[in-house]
């Protein structure tokens, strides 16, 4: 999936272990329109805090073989995904349960972590893709 535009590493839950990167648009009447990034049970990360422009799809084989190289336990491919994110011509990782993809227009600061729970999810939040 590839998205244009800025997208910043705004927020991360160490004892939750989510991840939450947004793209921010900031409409004629003041209006935000964000699109956010959730990766949930996240076990391992390796980006940076920006990315201009961005393509995020699942990792292959060759992913794999590579982070196993990095990541000590082996038994975390059996239960987690491989999220590869693709900026300006450069390779970033995510191994994590599950990566959410949103639209909202939560106000700028405003995390999104926590809303993803069926009876926290607020009205104005539109699903783009869950892996």
């Amino acid at each position: 999936m590839k998205f244009n535009g800025h997208f910043d590493l705004i927020d991360a839950h160490s004892s939750h272990h989510m991840l939450l990167l947004r793209n921010t648009t900031i409409l004629e009447n003041a209006e935000t329109i964000n699109i956010d990034i959730l990766f949930e049970s996240v076990k391992y990360i390796d980006i940076p805090t920006f990315f201009n422009g961005l393509t995020i799809e699942e990792g292959a084989d060759d992913d794999k073989l590579f982070l196993k190289s990095k990541y000590f336990d082996g038994t975390v491919f059996d239960y987690c995904k491989i999220f590869v994110l693709e900026s300006q011509g450069l390779k970033f990782y995510v191994i994590a349960v599950r990566c959410v993809i949103t639209e909202n227009s939560l106000g700028v600061g405003v995390t999104s972590i926590g809303f993803f729970k069926s009876y926290a999810k607020p009205t104005n939040t539109k699903s783009i893709k869950v892996w």
